[in-house]
């Protein structure tokens, strides 16, 4: 009898032991699940995001590509009228001529920085 309620304890006992067992694993199962659908919607969040982003960008340049299309056009506009009216002409000759007066202003500093060098080396040599 003893024998035979020694066995049924640790049938009991061995039951017992794999139900705490069956349970652990349960409880991991449950929790990877658990943590995969958190990083799974966490990915999914930051997804929206990052296209929230991009579809920010995209806006914006064409906001800017739309502005920079409108400015050529009314430049083109503008100038066709010159071109039309002769005042393209008059342009073309004040551009030559700003550039020509930079060009001569350049000069003329040139000539008088060597001038001025010259006078100092004829000052020190006359030192000597």
């Amino acid at each position: 009898e003893s024998e035979r309620l020694r066995r049924v304890g640790q049938s009991v006992v061995g039951r017992w032991q794999h139900l705490k067992v069956g349970e652990a694993f349960t409880a991991l199962k449950e929790r990877t699940i658990e943590l995969h659908d958190m990083r799974t919607s966490g990915e999914k969040v930051v997804r929206r995001w990052r296209q929230l982003d991009l579809g920010r960008g995209l806006a914006s340049w064409r906001e800017h590509a739309g502005r920079q299309r409108r400015l050529r056009e009314v430049s083109e506009k503008i100038v066709r009228r010159w071109q039309q009216a002769g005042a393209w002409a008059a342009l073309a000759r004040w551009i030559d001529r700003t550039r020509e007066s930079e060009r001569l202003r350049r000069v003329g500093q040139s000539v008088v920085g060597r001038w001025q060098h010259l006078k100092v080396g004829e000052a020190f040599t006359a030192l000597k």
